[in-house]
């Protein structure tokens, strides 16, 4: 269980900070839809869901053709 902090939109992903039980923060990549959705998660306790997917590996925002897998956060399901 993780306490949303913060939900940033990137150049490649959403960033997400997010906070254990204990207090420490961690950083993660989310989907962009986490982002899109980020008043219903912000200030609330989330189950996540992580899925590995491809994402640009460019040196800007414009396509290049090159990719790299890495796991991301794909879905929030906030615990009452």
């Amino acid at each position: 269980m993780w306490l949303v902090k913060d939900l940033q939109t990137g150049d490649l992903m959403c960033y997400a900070t997010l906070q254990n039980p204990e207090g420490n923060e961690i950083y993660k990549g989310a989907s962009f839809e986490i982002c899109a959705d980020s008043q219903i998660y912000i200030n609330q306790t989330v189950r996540l869901t992580y899925e590995v997917v491809n994402i640009n590996d460019c040196e800007s925002i414009e396509p290049c053709g090159k990719t790299r897998q890495e796991e991301i956060i794909t879905g929030m399901e906030i615990i009452p």
